[in-house]
C-alpha cells in the first residue's frame, strides 16, 4: 500500500514554535531533571502496564484502610507518588501520540525524498556522459547507495540469526 503522499514545510517559525512548546512542557515539569542509566532501569521494579493495576490496588487499600498499616508508612507521600505516576503516564501518552504522527509523517517525507533522489540518480547516470562534473557525485550517490544496501542486508541477516537462536 502506497504512503500518502506529504507536502508542506517546517519553517523557522514553526521549529522554534516546537522549540518553545516542548520547553513550556519542561518547565511545567521541573521533576524531569531525573536521568537514569540503562543499570538503573534495569535493576528497578518497574510500574509497567501489567503492574499498575497492582499498584491502583494499593493505593486504594491505603487510603480505605489506613489502620492497616504502620504509623511510619507515609500514606501521604505514598499517594502522592501514585498521583505523580498517573499525571505522567497522561503526559507521556500525549508526547507518544505527538511523537507517532512525527515519525509516521517523517517516514513518508523520506520515502518521498529517497524515491525522488533514486529517480535523479538513474537520470543522472545517463547524463554522465553528456555533462560535465556530476560524475563525482554520481559516483559517491552509488558508493552510499550501496554501502547503505550492504548494511540493511548486514541488519536482515543479524535479526534473522536473533530470530533462530531464540
Amino acid at each position: 500500500m502506497p504512503l500518502p503522499a506529504v507536502s508542506g514545510t517546517i519553517t523557522d517559525k514553526n521549529l522554534q514554535a516546537v522549540k518553545d512548546a516542548l520547553a513550556a512542557i519542561e518547565a511545567a515539569l521541573p521533576l524531569l531533571a531525573i536521568s537514569l542509566t540503562d543499570a538503573d532501569r534495569r535493576g528497578s521494579r518497574t510500574t509497567g502496564e501489567g503492574r499498575l493495576p497492582f499498584v491502583l490496588d494499593a493505593a486504594e487499600i491505603a487510603e480505605d484502610n489506613p489502620n492497616i498499616l504502620p504509623q511510619a508508612f507515609d500514606t501521604d507521600g505514598f499517594e502522592a507518588t501514585v498521583a505523580l505516576f498517573n499525571g505522567l503516564t497522561q503526559v507521556l501518552t500525549l508526547l507518544d501520540q505527538t511523537r507517532q504522527k512525527v515519525d509516521d509523517t517523517r517516514l513518508a517525507a523520506g520515502v518521498q525524498a529517497m524515491t525522488g533522489a533514486s529517480g535523479v540518480y538513474h537520470y543522472a547516470q545517463d547524463a554522465v556522459k553528456t555533462t560535465p562534473g556530476i560524475k563525482p557525485i554520481v559516483d559517491r550517490m552509488g558508493q552510499q547507495f550501496q554501502a547503505a544496501t550492504a548494511t540493511r542486508q548486514a541488519n536482515r541477516k543479524a535479526k534473522k540469526a536473533q530470530a533462530d537462536g531464540k
